[in-house]
């Protein structure tokens, strides 16, 4: 389960840092600035901050008229949520296969690799 905790760590960090990109965005394109480049923003939803990245462009109004950004963006968290949820079905049935065996998941981890390998 260690690493459920490490994945939900990761996953509010890079919404946030998807949510502050779109803002600090347009805080730049509205004073004329070095902006932050639109490859870097769709790298950070496909990385997992799509979440943040939608949010932080109705927010912010920021990147609506564009339509990559407006298809685009959420696109990406459709496709991310698909398979969160398929990963995690997968897990639940693996953890219950795993358990009727009674080896308890992750923790012998040479039984893991020699399965699933």
């Amino acid at each position: 389960m260690e690493v459920i905790y490490i994945a939900v760590i990761y996953l509010i960090l890079i919404n946030l840092v998807g949510f502050f990109s779109m803002g600090v965005d347009k805080k730049k394109a509205k004073s004329n600035q070095w902006r932050i480049k639109e490859k870097t923003l769709f790298f950070i939803a496909v990385i997992g901050g799509s979440a943040g990245s939608v949010l932080g462009m109705k927010v912010f109004r920021h990147k609506t008229k564009h339509t990559a950004f407006v298809i685009g963006m959420p696109l990406i968290l459709m496709v991310q949520t698909i398979l969160l949820i398929f990963l995690f079905s997968w897990f639940n049935k693996l953890e219950y296969l795993l358990e009727k065996q009674n080896i308890p998941l992750l923790k012998n981890c040479e039984y893991f690799i020699v399965c699933f390998s």
